[in-house]
């Protein structure tokens, strides 16, 4: 399904440090293809944390998240793919960046509800 220009529009303008910043969109088809540079540091995905971190340093991962997810709550942006993979994690900061946004949409206007259609594969998710 191919992004709406309002969502486009705010996933550009969007700043937050919790969140991986796009750099550009490309439209091909009925696809969105977002391109974003990940950031030095930020090699890590949360499903690749190792069993041995500590719960305080856990607890602000989650932290992080929901600050960010706020943000986009807040620009009435919904994620709509929000996994571990897609979650990025700076182990010497301590600090993680939410990423691939390609699946989500605004929800400004006359819209009251997403209809989504799941990518290939997806069921292996559940």
């Amino acid at each position: 399904m191919k992004m709406s220009l309002n969502t486009r529009r705010i996933l550009q303008q969007l700043n937050h440090e919790n969140i991986l910043t796009v750099n550009e969109i490309k439209s091909k088809h009925y696809k969105t293809i977002l391109i974003s540079k990940l950031c030095d540091g930020y090699k890590c995905q949360l499903s690749k944390v190792s069993s041995d971190t500590g719960i305080d340093q856990l607890f602000s991962y989650f932290e992080q998240i929901t600050l960010a997810l706020f943000r986009l709550h807040n620009h009435n942006i919904v994620h709509c793919d929000l996994r571990c993979d897609h979650i990025y994690i700076n182990q010497e900061k301590g600090t993680v960046k939410v990423s691939h946004f390609a699946r989500a949409m605004s929800l400004e206007g006359r819209q009251t509800y997403a209809f989504k259609m799941m990518p290939r594969g997806a069921e292996k998710w559940y």
